[in-house]
C-alpha cells in the first residue's frame, strides 16, 4: 500500500489576444472583463464594476467592457453614470443593439425622476404605483389606501381578509394588490407568489402575467420572466409592453449567456461550453449571426467531448484487452500495429530529444524486486514514446515500475539513440496511461492523455 497518491494532468495552452500579445506578459482588458463577468453573475456588482472599469482602462475602446460598465451601474441604481457607460459603448460601436436597448431603458428610467415617477388610477382618492405595472382596476381595495396611508400591516390584514372573501372577483383583487404591494417593497419573491396565486384563480389574466413578468426579472429569473411575457402578449397582443419587455430581456440574456458560452469554450471546458451555447441558442433568433456561432461552436465542444470521451474509452480498453502477447508483438509489431496492450515494465533509460521522450523498458510479466534490469534481456526492451512530455518527477526514474495503457505504434531501429548500446528495431509504444511506482519511494505518479 502507498501512502500517497499523486495525480499530474499536463495541460500547455498558449493564449494570445487581439494584437498578439501573450496574456502571460500582463493583465488584458478581456481578463479584466471575464473576470468581472464571474462576479456580476454572482450579484457581486460593486467587484464586477472595478474589474470593467480596470478592462476600459487598458482599452479605452473595448465596446463590451463600456456596456458592462453600464449594466453594473445599473444594477448598482447609478443610472447617470450607466447612462455615460451605454453611451460610450454605442459611440465605439454604432450598431450595438443590447446595449442600445439597455441605455433605452436607463434613460426612460431617468425621465421618470424628472417627472412624477408614478401613476394615479383612483378617483377617491390619488395612490400612486410603479408606473410600469399593469393596474386592469377603476379603484383600490381598501387595503390598498391602508397600505399608502403608511399602515404596512393594517394593509396586508385587509387585503387577507379579503382572500376569505366568497367573491372571487374580490379574491383576484386583492391578490392583485398584494402582489403590486410587494413589488412595491421590492420583495419580489413574495410579489411572485401573489401573482402566480392569481393566476391559479384567473389563468387568462394577461395583466397579472405581465406584472409576473416584471417581478421574476427584477428578481433575475429570465427564464420565468420571458415565459411570463410571452404568455402575456399571447392573450392579450394589445399589451404591447410584454412584446417589448420580451425583446429587451432576450436580446440581454443571449449576449449575457454567450458570453458565458465563450468564456467556458476558451478554457476548453467543453461540457459546461456546449451546455451554455444550447441554452444560448433558445435566446436567439435562427437566421441570426448569435444562433450560428453558438451552433457552430456547440458542434466543436459536442467533437472535443466525443474525442475525450473515445480516449478514455481506449484506456478502459487497455485494461481489458491483454490477448497481444509481448513477444508476437515484438516479433511481428506489423500485425499489431494500433493494438491496445496492457502492460508491465521497469524503466531502464531514459532519454528526451526536442518535444519528444522516450522511456527505454525492460518487459517484466510480474514485478521482481531480484531482477536487476541492466543486465535482463535485451530482447525484452521496448520503448514508450511520449509526443507530449509527462512532466517532471522523482518517480520518473531508473528502477521505477510502470503499468503502461498503450496503443503499439511498430518497431523501430534505435541506433545509439540511447547513448548507451545499439538496440535494433525495438517496439514503440504510444502511451495512452502510465502508472508509475518505485521501491525506495512510498507514493505513485500518473499521467494520462486526457487533450
Amino acid at each position: 500500500m502507498f501512502k500517497k497518491i499523486m495525480a499530474v494532468v499536463i495541460t500547455v495552452s498558449f493564449v494570445f489576444n487581439i494584437s498578439g500579445a501573450a496574456y502571460g506578459f500582463g493583465q488584458s482588458d478581456q481578463m479584466h472583463n471575464d473576470s468581472g463577468l464571474v462576479y456580476y453573475y454572482k450579484n457581486q456588482y460593486q467587484q464586477a464594476l472595478k474589474e470593467f472599469e480596470s478592462a476600459a482602462r487598458v482599452n479605452p475602446n473595448n465596446h463590451e467592457a463600456f456596456y458592462n460598465i453600464g449594466r453594473a451601474q445599473n444594477q448598482l441604481n447609478k443610472l447617470k453614470e450607466a447612462e455615460d457607460a451605454l453611451k460610450k459603448a454605442v459611440q465605439i460601436k454604432p450598431n450595438y443593439a443590447v446595449a442600445k436597448n439597455l441605455l433605452k431603458r436607463v434613460q426612460l428610467e431617468l425621465s421618470k425622476q424628472d417627472k412624477p415617477g408614478v401613476a394615479t388610477f383612483s378617483k377617491k382618492l390619488k395612490i400612486q404605483i410603479p408606473t410600469e405595472l399593469l393596474y386592469p382596476y377603476e379603484d383600490f381595495t381598501e387595503g390598498f389606501y391602508t397600505y399608502y396611508s403608511g399602515d404596512i400591516n393594517g394593509a396586508k390584514e385587509q387585503l387577507e381578509a379579503q382572500l376569505k372573501d366568497k367573491d372571487k372577483e374580490k379574491q383576484i383583487h386583492a391578490r392583485m394588490d398584494l402582489g403590486i404591494i410587494y413589488y412595491h417593497l421590492r420583495y419580489f419573491d413574495e410579489a411572485i407568489n401573489h401573482f402566480n396565486k392569481l393566476l391559479e384563480r384567473d389563468p387568462q389574466n394577461s395583466n397579472a402575467f405581465y406584472n409576473l413578468g416584471l417581478s421574476y426579472e427584477q428578481a433575475s429569473k429570465v427564464d420565468q420572466a420571458i415565459d411570463a411575457y410571452e404568455t402575456a402578449y399571447k392573450i392579450n397582443p394589445s399589451i404591447t409592453q410584454a412584446k417589448e419587455r420580451l425583446k429587451m430581456v432576450k436580446d440581454n440574456t443571449l449576449m449575457n449567456q454567450m458570453n458565458i458560452a465563450d468564456s467556458y469554450y476558451n478554457k476548453a471546458d467543453w461540457k459546461n461550453a456546449l451546455a451554455a451555447y444550447e441554452k444560448a441558442k433558445t435566446y436567439a433568433l435562427a437566421n441570426s449571426s448569435e444562433y450560428a456561432k453558438a451552433d457552430s461552436n456547440g458542434r466543436v465542444a459536442k467533437l472535443q467531448i466525443e474525442r475525450i470521451g473515445e480516449q478514455r474509452s481506449d484506456i478502459n480498453k487497455g485494461y481489458l484487452v491483454r490477448n497481444t502477447d509481448f513477444f508476437d508483438a515484438d516479433k511481428n509489431p506489423g500485425r499489431y500495429h494500433g493494438n491496445i496492450v496492457t502492460w508491465k515494465g521497469r524503466i531502464y533509460k531514459i532519454e528526451k530529444s526536442g518535444s519528444t521522450t522516450d522511456i527505454l523498458m525492460v518487459y517484466l510479466p510480474n514485478f521482481r524486486s531480484d531482477i536487476d534490469s541492466t543486465e535482463y534481456s535485451k530482447d525484452l526492451i521496448f520503448v514508450i514514446r511520449f509526443r507530449r512530455s509527462p512532466g517532471q518527477h522523482e518517480l520518473l526514474r531508473e528502477d521505477s515500475d510502470v503499468t503502461v495503457v498503450g496503443k503499439i505504434a511498430g518497431s523501430e531501429q534505435l541506433k545509439n539513440a540511447f547513448k548507451y548500446n545499439n538496440y535494433t528495431d525495438k517496439l514503440i509504444i504510444e502511451p495512452l496511461k502510465l502508472s508509475v511506482t518505485n521501491r525506495s519511494y512510498s507514493g505513485e505518479f500518473v499521467w494520462e492523455l486526457t487533450n
